[in-house]
C-alpha cells in the first residue's frame, strides 16, 4: 500500500507538523500584531478593504478577506495580477487598504502591485514570512512571521499563517478586537492547536483514503462560505503535490452543470468541506445526501460525528475552520507517494515567482 522508500515526503510531512508551532507563535502575539494593526488602520481612511496574492498566497488572501464581505468597510480579494491591471485602469481610486500576501516578500505580481499602489497613493500593509524582503521593507506597514517560512516549493503553514494574520486584520477592521475578543482568539487558536494534533494522529487512515482512490483522475473540492479558499487551496496542493487535476467549486454550485459528470463517476472523487457551526452546513449535508444518492464518491471533511473525515475538535470560528486543509494536505502528500512521486523533490514549480 505504501512505497517501500520510508523517507520519501518526510520533509514536508515535518512542515505541515510544524503548523502547529506557527499557529502557537501567532497566539503568543496576538496581542502586539493586533495593537500595531489597529494603530496603523485607526490612521489611514478606509473605504474598502482589498486582500491580494498569487497562487496559494491569494487562497491565504481569499480566507483572510472573508469576514469583511457585506461589511462595513468592505473586504474582497484577488490575484495581485488583476489589482495590478485594476491601478492600470483607474486613474482615481477610493480610500483603498490593501493588504498583500507573499511568503517570500519577493514575488514578482506582488512587488508590482505595491509599486503601483504606492504611485496611486493607496495604502499597503504586507504579510508576509521573509525578514528584510522587498515587501518587509517597502510597504508602508509590514507584519513578518519568520516561524512560517518552509523549505519546501510548497505552502502549506505559510498558507495557515497567512491566513490567521488576514483574518486577524479583518476582524481588526471589524472593531472586533476587544481584550475580551483577543481572549476568545486566544482560545481559538489553543482550540487549533488541540486538532492539529488529533488530525496527524490520524495520517495512516488519511493515506488509507489515499491508497482507496488511486483510481480516481479528477478530483472535485467543495467548500461553502471561508470554505470556498480552502477548497482552492486543497485543489492546488493536488495539482502540485501529487500531479492530480482538481477543480475547487463553492459547493452548491455543483449541480448547475458539473452534476453531468456522473457519466465520469469511476474516474471522479469529490471531497466536501465543512463544519457544524456554519449557516451552510444543513444545505451541504443534504449536497452530499444527494450526491452519493446518485452514484458520486464523495468524501465528507468535517466536524460531524459521520463525516468520512472527522476534524477531532468542535470548529467555531474562522481559526478553527482552517483546521480542514491538514487532512487535505496530508492526502495530497499520500497520493503524491503512492504514485510513485517524490514531493520532497517537487517537479516543474519554482519556490518563488520572480519573472512576470
Amino acid at each position: 500500500m505504501f512505497s517501500k522508500d520510508a523517507g520519501l515526503g518526510q520533509g514536508i510531512i515535518r512542515e505541515v507538523k510544524d503548523t502547529i508551532h506557527v499557529v502557537e507563535v501567532i497566539k503568543n502575539s496576538l496581542p502586539a500584531i493586533t495593537h500595531k494593526i489597529k494603530e496603523f488602520q485607526y490612521r489611514t481612511n478606509t473605504d474598502s478593504i482589498l486582500h491580494v496574492g498569487c497562487g496559494s498566497s491569494y487562497y491565504a488572501s481569499l480566507y483572510g478577506a472573508y469576514p469583511l464581505m457585506l461589511q462595513k468597510p468592505a473586504g474582497s480579494a484577488l490575484p495581485a495580477s488583476e489589482f495590478i491591471f485594476l491601478l492600470d485602469q483607474k486613474k482615481a481610486l477610493p480610500s483603498i487598504l490593501s493588504f498583500l500576501y507573499s511568503r517570500s516578500g519577493e514575488t514578482a505580481e506582488i512587488i508590482l502591485a505595491l509599486e503601483k499602489a504606492h504611485e496611486k497613493n493607496v495604502k499597503t500593509i504586507g504579510l508576509t514570512c521573509t525578514p528584510g524582503s522587498t515587501l518587509h521593507r517597502k510597504a508602508d506597514l509590514a507584519i513578518v512571521v519568520p516561524e512560517c517560512i518552509e523549505k519546501s516549493h510548497y505552502m502549506t503553514k505559510s498558507f495557515i499563517g497567512l491566513s490567521l494574520l488576514g483574518t486577524i486584520t479583518s476582524y481588526i477592521a471589524l472593531q472586533d478586537s476587544s481584550d475580551n475578543r483577543i481572549k476568545n482568539l486566544e482560545n481559538e487558536f489553543q482550540t487549533f492547536i488541540d486538532g492539529a494534533h488529533g488530525i496527524f494522529n490520524m495520517y495512516n487512515y488519511i493515506n488509507e483514503l489515499a491508497n482507496k482512490t488511486l483510481n480516481k483522475k479528477t478530483f472535485i473540492i467543495l467548500g461553502s462560505e471561508s470554505f470556498y479558499a480552502i477548497a482552492q487551496e486543497a485543489g492546488l496542493k493536488l495539482n502540485e503535490i501529487a500531479y492530480t487535476f482538481s477543480h475547487a467549486m463553492h459547493a452548491l454550485e455543483f449541480r448547475h452543470g458539473p452534476v453531468s459528470l456522473l457519466e465520469k463517476t469511476k474516474e471522479l472523487q469529490i471531497f466536501v468541506l465543512t463544519a457544524r457551526d456554519t449557516p451552510s452546513n444543513s444545505y451541504i449535508e443534504r449536497l452530499v445526501d444527494e450526491l452519493r444518492a446518485k452514484g458520486f464518491d464523495t468524501i465528507l471533511v468535517s466536524d460531524e460525528k459521520n463525516a468520512d473525515i472527522v476534524i477531532p475538535v468542535k470548529m467555531r470560528s474562522q481559526i478553527t475552520f482552517l483546521l480542514s486543509i491538514l487532512p487535505m494536505y496530508l492526502f495530497a502528500i499520500g497520493r503524491s507517494i503512492q504514485l510513485g512521486y517524490n514531493p520532497d523533490n517537487p517537479l516543474h514549480i519554482e519556490r518563488v515567482v520572480k519573472s512576470l
